[in-house]
């Protein structure tokens, strides 16, 4: 049969479970002052799902379209962060520094199948540097560079002018 009620009704006394057999439609909001335990998944199948306090996933998450998250912290405590997949990864920020940094110790490495492409007004490099093959278009400054030639030649080549200035003095010695 149909139960049609006018007013707030009362399905059970609190502590009580009620088991509804069949689907349970509501027309309108319905609130829940406690947990709510679905054994066999949620769907959403229209409009948002608006989560106003904490959210924790124990399981994947997976996200098919664009994703804003905001004010976001990841955590490896548990494992690793991997970005992967075959479309474009990219990390940017408007008016604000990016920044990668490691905590306490470990590397951060940087592999490229390809080129490694640095660009900026200035592009600054601390720290012990020691690539294979360093190409360098256009200017390049370097302060209180050693070139050590103990495995290899050190050769100055091109077309154009090779210009040494010293403003004290230029050493060479054997």
């Amino acid at each position: 049969g149909t139960l049609d009620v006018a007013e707030t009704t009362s399905l059970a006394a609190t502590g009580l479970a009620t088991n509804v057999r069949g689907t349970l439609n509501v027309a309108e909001q319905a609130t829940f002052t406690e947990n709510i335990d679905a054994n066999n998944g949620v769907d959403v199948t229209s409009g948002n799902l608006n989560v106003t306090q904490n959210t924790n996933l124990t399981g994947n998450l997976d996200v098919d379209g664009a994703t804003t998250l905001d004010q976001t912290a990841i955590l490896t405590d548990g494992g690793t962060f991997d970005v992967t997949g075959t479309g474009t990864a990219n990390i940017g920020a408007t008016d604000n520094d990016v920044s990668i940094t490691t905590a306490s110790s470990g590397d951060i490495n940087i592999t490229a199948a390809d080129n490694l492409n640095l660009s900026g007004t200035t592009v600054t490099v601390s720290g012990t540097f020691s690539p294979d093959n360093l190409d360098v278009d256009g200017a390049t400054t370097l302060d209180g560079t050693e070139i050590n030639t103990t495995d290899n030649n050190f050769n100055v080549m091109g077309t154009h002018q090779v210009t040494l200035n010293n403003e004290i003095r230029l050493q060479v010695a054997n």
